[in-house]
C-alpha cells in the first residue's frame, strides 16, 4: 500500500511538472506564430506598395 502511495504522488509530481512545461512551449511556440504571421503580412502589405509586384 505504501509503494503504491509514494508511486502515485510521483507521478502526480512528474505530471505537474510537464503540465507546466507543455504550456511554456506552447505559449512560445503561439507567440512565433503570431510574429511570424505579422511578418507575413507586412511582406504582403510592402509588396502590395511595391511598383515592382504590379506587373
Amino acid at each position: 500500500m505504501k509503494v503504491a502511495l509514494i508511486t502515485t504522488i510521483f507521478g502526480i509530481v512528474v505530471a505537474l511538472i510537464l503540465q507546466v512545461f507543455y504550456n511554456y512551449v506552447l505559449s512560445r511556440v503561439e507567440a512565433l506564430n503570431s510574429n511570424m504571421e505579422e511578418a507575413a503580412m507586412s511582406l504582403l502589405d510592402m509588396c502590395v506598395k511595391s511598383p515592382k509586384c504590379k506587373k
